[in-house]
C-alpha cells in the first residue's frame, strides 16, 4: 500500500560452523507495479559476492557475482503474470514459485508456507513492537522432515519464525527464523533487519532500470 519504501538491510546467517553478514539495500516502487531494487554484497572467507535484483514492472533482472564470475537472468514479469492468470493462478502465488522478489514475495511465501500461533507487544529503543511467531503449516513440514519425521529438519532449515512489526506502521522490522539445537532450544539461524526506513518519498525511475554489460553471459 505504500508509494514507495527506501530502506537499508542487514541479513545474519548463522549455519552449522558458518556465521555472516550480509548487508544491503531495498528500493520499491508503487502504482500497482513490481518496481523494485534489491542489492546485496556478502564476503565469506577470502570470497566476495554480490546480488543485484531490479524490476520496472516489466522485465526481472537478476546479477549474480562470485568473485570475477557473473551471471546474469532476464524474465519477462507481465508475459508470466498473464500466463499465470489465464491458468487461474493468483498473482501472490506466482510471486512465491518464480522468486519475484522484494517484501511482496517474502509475505506471499511466508503466508503461503507458516502458520502464526503467537502474539505479543513489545517496546525497543522507545518503539512499540508487535511481535508473531509461527511454524511451519503441515504441508510444508511434510516436505521438509520427508520419509523421516521423528528426525529433526535439516540444519538449514528452520523450525520457527518471528516478525517485528513496527506498532504504528506495522512496517517489519525485522524477520527473524530460528532453528532448534540438539538440547531442543531455539536459536537464530537468519535474521533480516530493516533500518533507514522512509515510505512515500519519491524514487527516480531510474533505479528500476538495468542495462547488462556486453559480454556477459
Amino acid at each position: 500500500a505504500y508509494p514507495s519504501i527506501k530502506a537499508k538491510l542487514v541479513e545474519t546467517v548463522a549455519l552449522a560452523n558458518r556465521r555472516f553478514t550480509i548487508n544491503g539495500s531495498y528500493l520499491q516502487g508503487g502504482g500497482g507495479d513490481l518496481r523494485l531494487r534489491l542489492e546485496f554484497d556478502v564476503k565469506l572467507g577470502d570470497t566476495e559476492g554480490s546480488i543485484l535484483e531490479v524490476c520496472d514492472g516489466q522485465v526481472l533482472w537478476t546479477r549474480h557475482q562470485i568473485g570475477s564470475d557473473i551471471r546474469i537472468s532476464r524474465r519477462d514479469v507481465r508475459q508470466i503474470l498473464q500466463a499465470a492468470a489465464d491458468n487461474g493462478l493468483p498473482d501472490n502465488l506466482i510471486t512465491v514459485e518464480l522468486g519475484f522478489g522484494g517484501l511482496p514475495g517474502v509475505f506471499a511465501s511466508i503466508e503461503k508456507s507458516m502458520q502464526f500461533d503467537q502474539y505479543k507487544e513489545d517496546t525497543a529503543e522507545g518503539r512499540k513492537l508487535i511481535v508473531i511467531e509461527g511454524g511451519w503449516k503441515p504441508h510444508m513440514l511434510k516436505i521438509w522432515q520427508g520419509k523421516k519425521p521423528e528426525e529433526p529438519l535439516p540444519d538449514y532449515v528452520p523450525s520457527r519464525i518471528r516478525v517485528y512489526l513496527d506498532g504504528e506502521s506495522l512496517f517489519p522490522r525485522r524477520i527473524l527464523y530460528l532453528g532448534r539445537n540438539p538440547e531442543n532450544v531455539l536459536r537464530p539461524k537468519v535474521s533480516l533487519d530493516f533500518s533507514e526506513i522512509e515510505t512515500g518519498t519519491s524514487i527516480p525511475a531510474a533505479k528500476f532500470k538495468f542495462v547488462p554489460p556486453d559480454g556477459v553471459f
